[in-house]
């Protein structure tokens, strides 16, 4: 069953559906009338992924923005051009290193497959960040996984 919800604006509004019955707008779905509410399944890091992580302490120190310019200069003949775009993606390289950012991801993954809503719920970054691109790019992503892969998310995250 399909239903189909748009925002009515104003105070005090929320959602109703293409009927004009009023929907619901809190932290779960109801896949139908009389329906129980999904709960929120949570995603544990397998062995494997934990092994693929770099622990917070053995991360290399962040440099200053002076020397980020100075590496950056000496590998772009001199110019300077471009080193806070270098510097971003630098961050985010580091950041996905963690196994907070991985489990931020599958989490974003787990709650889009039982769709529920978006919710950044934790202070770092990096599990933020896992979150928001698991949780935005599931359907995508999940079209590059294989099928045993499915059937196992499916088994563990989707059905109740």
């Amino acid at each position: 069953m399909k239903i189909i919800l748009r925002y009515k604006g104003g105070a005090g509004s929320g959602f109703e559906d293409h009927a004009g019955r009023p929907g619901q707008v809190g932290g779960s779905v109801s896949s139908g009338i009389g329906s129980k509410p999904k709960e929120r399944k949570i995603f544990s890091l397998t062995a494997q992924q934990l092994q693929k992580t770099t622990p917070e302490n053995e991360l290399p120190a962040i440099p200053s923005d002076d020397a980020f310019k100075a590496s950056w200069a000496k590998h772009h003949r001199g110019k300077v051009t471009g080193w806070g775009m270098g510097k971003r993606d630098y961050m985010l390289r580091r950041l996905r290193t963690s196994a907070e950012y991985q489990r931020g991801i599958w989490q974003g993954r787990a709650d889009k497959a039982r769709g529920l809503q978006y919710s950044e719920e934790r202070t770092e970054k990096s599990y933020n960040l896992g979150y928001h691109l698991g949780y935005v790019e599931y359907e995508s992503n999940r079209h590059g996984w294989d099928e045993a892969t499915k059937k196992k998310f499916d088994e563990m995250y989707v059905n109740d």
